[in-house]
C-alpha cells in the first residue's frame, strides 16, 4: 500500500516536472523565410521558391506573401531559432 502510494507521487511529480521548463520562443519576422542552401544549389530553385513563396497579394498597396533570405550554409547555427526555415 506504501509502495504504490510512493509511485503514484513519483509518477505526478514527473508527470508536472514536464510542464515546468518551456522552450524558447521563435524569433524573427514571421513572413520572412530563412533558406539555407548551396550557391549553386540555390541559383537552380531560386525561381521556383520565389514564384510560389513570393507571391503578390492584391492590397491597395501590392505586398508579398513572404520575403526569402537566403543563408550560408555556414551561418545555420545563428538562425536556428527563426520561425521559417527551409534547408536544402
Amino acid at each position: 500500500m506504501i509502495i504504490k502510494k510512493v509511485f503514484i507521487y513519483l509518477f505526478i511529480g514527473i508527470l508536472f516536472s514536464g510542464c515546468i521548463r518551456s522552450k524558447p520562443g521563435a524569433v524573427g519576422d514571421p513572413r520572412e523565410i530563412i533558406v539555407c542552401a548551396d550557391e549553386e544549389v540555390f541559383l537552380q530553385v531560386e525561381e521556383s521558391l520565389k514564384s510560389v513563396l513570393e507571391r503578390e497579394l492584391i492590397t491597395p498597396q501590392p505586398e508579398k506573401v513572404f520575403y526569402i533570405k537566403k543563408i550560408d550554409p555556414v551561418n545555420l547555427p545563428l538562425y536556428k531559432r527563426h520561425r521559417h526555415q527551409i534547408l536544402i
